[in-house]
């Protein structure tokens, strides 16, 4: 199955970068992506699901080698499957930026917003791709 359109239909609006990973067990890996988001590691997805949630508190977590704050964590909970990021700040010239990431059945979908996107409207767009997914029981 081809996961590209998916991708395309994510990179719009405040919609910077996009990645579609497995998160099953053994099948931790980015399936589709643009931009730097197809740097997601197999660890960092583990570590996304782990059901120790207040490890992920007291050890911070990275995706695509980006540090992240959480601002949001509610991706293993019924009805909501979304968890909000902040990225640390660019070394560059500290830039931060928004992700929000949604779980289906089988997938990860992660979107980084545009320079000063607000989280709400990422989580609003991975959250419906994630809606989608589910309905398609995948």
């Amino acid at each position: 199955m081809s996961w590209d359109a998916y991708i395309v239909s994510l990179v719009r609006d405040d919609v910077e970068e996009a990645a579609i990973c497995g998160w099953k067990p053994g099948q931790e890996s980015v399936w589709a992506s643009r931009g730097c988001l197809s740097n997601i590691t197999p660890d960092e997805i583990k570590k996304l699901m782990d059901l120790d949630r207040d490890k992920l508190f007291e050890t911070g977590v990275s995706v695509a080698g980006m540090r992240c704050t959480i601002i949001r964590d509610a991706l293993l909970e019924d009805d909501m499957y979304t968890l909000d990021l902040k990225t640390k700040g660019c070394p560059e010239d500290k830039t931060t930026y928004c992700i929000s990431v949604s779980r289906s059945l089988t997938a990860l979908i992660f979107v980084k917003g545009r320079k000063e996107c607000h989280a709400g409207n990422l989580n609003t767009s991975c959250s419906r791709m994630a809606k989608y997914l589910k309905d398609l029981s995948m």
